[in-house]
C-alpha cells in the first residue's frame, strides 16, 4: 500500500531539476512492489505515472482532510484592518513572487488594503532574501503596505485567515495544499491556482476563484473582484465552508481509507482461498539411474630411476 503525495522525483521534474538516480530507483522500486495506491489528488496520480511509467493495480483518490471540529480562537498577530493574506512557506515555488507582481495592480486600486505574508521566508543560495525581492517588485511606494509576519503558529495562522478579506495562493508547484482548505474552512474568500489540483479543490466562481499562476494580471483581477464585491465574496466563502465539510473532512478521509484497506484485504483473501481450493498438481519425475563408475584394475605406473653408469 502506498499513499501518494509528491515524490522527490516528481518535485524535481516539476521544478526542472536533474533527478537523483538513487532516489528515483528507490521510489520506482517502492511503487512497483506496492501497486495499491491511495492518491491525494488525480493530479499527483498523473504526474507519478508520467515520471515512473508505472500504473496502480488498484487506486483510490482520497484527498487530505482537515478536522470538522471548531477551531479555537487563538490570538492573532498585529494585523491591518483590511488585508489580502498569503500563508505558508514564502518561496518562488509557492507563488509568492506572482502575488507580489499582482499586488502592484490590486493595491493601488484599493488604497485601504494591505498585503500580509504569514510564514517563514525560504532562503535560496545565490539570490537575495525573498522578502527583499518582494519589496523590490511592489516598489518603494507600495512596500510599506506589505508585511511579513515570519513563522507563526497554526492558531495564529487560522486567526489571520478568519480576518482576511481575501486569501490568495498562486502556487506554481503543489499536489494538494492543506492551507487552502484551512482558509476555506475559516471563511476566507479564496483565490487559488487554476492549474491542477486547483479545480479538484475549488469550484471556480462557486466556492472560490481560480486564476492563472503564470499571469499575475489574472490574479490581480480576481483578487480585485473579491475586494470590490464583498457580498459575492461572502457567498463563495460560505459555499467553500460547505464544500470543505462535505468533501474534505478528516472523518471522511479516514472512512474512505479504511474502506480501501478492507477492499484490498478482501481481494487478497479471495485470491488465497482460490489458490488453496485449486486441485493439487501432481508432478511425476522419471526415476534416476545411477551409474557406478568402474574402478581401474591396473596398477599405477612406477617411476623408475636409472643409476648412472
Amino acid at each position: 500500500m502506498v499513499r501518494l503525495h509528491q515524490s522527490s522525483t516528481v518535485s524535481d521534474r516539476l521544478a526542472g531539476l536533474k533527478r537523483s538516480p538513487g532516489i528515483y530507483c528507490y521510489e520506482k522500486r517502492t511503487l512497483a512492489a506496492n501497486r495499491n495506491w491511495i492518491a491525494v489528488s488525480a493530479h499527483i496520480v498523473a504526474l507519478t505515472e508520467q515520471a515512473f511509467g508505472i500504473s496502480p493495480k488498484r487506486l483510490a483518490t482520497i484527498p487530505n482532510g482537515i478536522s470538522s471540529a471548531a477551531d479555537g480562537g487563538g490570538p492573532a498577530p498585529d494585523l491591518p484592518s483590511r488585508f489580502v493574506l498569503y500563508a505558508g512557506q514564502v518561496s518562488r515555488r509557492k507563488g509568492s513572487l506572482v502575488l507580489a507582481e499582482a499586488a502592484r495592480e490590486f493595491l493601488p486600486r484599493h488604497p485601504e488594503v494591505q498585503l500580509v505574508y504569514a510564514g517563514g521566508c525560504l532562503p535560496e543560495p545565490g539570490v537575495p532574501p525573498i522578502d527583499e525581492t518582494i519589496r523590490g517588485i511592489v516598489g518603494r511606494e507600495l512596500a510599506e503596505r506589505v508585511h511579513f509576519l515570519g513563522q507563526v503558529t497554526r492558531e495564529q495562522t487560522l486567526a489571520c485567515m478568519r480576518r482576511a478579506a481575501v486569501f490568495a495562493f498562486p502556487a506554481l508547484i503543489d499536489c494538494f495544499p492543506l492551507v487552502v482548505l484551512e482558509a476555506m474552512k475559516a471563511g476566507a474568500p479564496v483565490a487559488f491556482t487554476k492549474n491542477p489540483p486547483g479545480p479538484e479543490m475549488v469550484e471556480d466562481g462557486i466556492s472560490g476563484l481560480l486564476a492563472d499562476p503564470d499571469s499575475p494580471q489574472d490574479f490581480a483581477e480576481k483578487i480585485s473582484w473579491l475586494l470590490a464585491n464583498p457580498e459575492f465574496a461572502a457567498r463563495i466563502a460560505a459555499k467553500a465552508q460547505e464544500r470543505v465539510a462535505e468533501r474534505f473532512s478528516s472523518e471522511r478521509c479516514v472512512r474512505a481509507t479504511e474502506q480501501f484497506y478492507e477492499d484490498c484485504l478482501r481481494e487478497a483473501r479471495s485470491l488465497i482461498q482460490t489458490r488453496l481450493a485449486a486441485p493439487a498438481t501432481v508432478v511425476e519425475f522419471a526415476p534416476r539411474t545411477w551409474i557406478q563408475p568402474k574402478l581401474s584394475t591396473s596398477s599405477s605406473p612406477r617411476l623408475e630411476t636409472k643409476k648412472p653408469a
